[in-house]
């Protein structure tokens, strides 16, 4: 059985990870291409991760400005965080190996995945001489808070 906590833990996962894309995605145009790629990385990793958990066919048509597909995407992952059993194994191929992984072990990479492309972005902001946003998940829990 899966306890109530474990659920909210994995939805409020992904609203910080929504929020600090959003707080990200107006300096990405001035990060040029490095920057651009970074944060359609972010993107990709929702996608292939969602293929592999649930399925390709049914991962949302996205359209072409990433911050609109990370929303979707985040929507879709909440869905599934509250219709599945996290405790399942979904299996999936990365190269000639298959691997196996806990749908829990997989929702929280994809949630952790933003954090470390962030501090990507945070990088190349700081090279190019631009701040950038503020967005630690204690600040996130700060503003969240009544």
């Amino acid at each position: 059985m899966i306890v109530p906590e474990t659920r909210e833990g994995l939805v409020e996962a992904f609203s910080y990870d929504l929020w600090a894309n959003r707080e990200w995605s107006e300096i990405i145009p001035k990060l040029g291409e490095r920057g651009q790629g970074v944060w359609e990385h972010l993107l990709f990793c929702h996608t292939i991760w969602y293929g592999r958990v649930i399925s390709v066919e049914e991962t949302p048509a996205l359209p072409g400005d990433v911050l609109a597909g990370l929303e979707i995407m985040t929507q879709a992952w909440i869905e599934v965080i509250q219709t599945s059993d996290p405790t399942a194994f979904v299996s999936y191929q990365r190269g000639e190996e298959t691997h196996f992984q806990l749908v829990e072990d997989v929702l929280r990479h994809v949630a952790n995945h933003g954090t470390y492309h962030r501090g990507q972005l945070r990088e190349i902001a700081g090279q190019a001489g631009l701040e950038w946003p503020e967005t630690d998940y204690m600040l996130w829990k700060r503003l969240e808070m009544p």
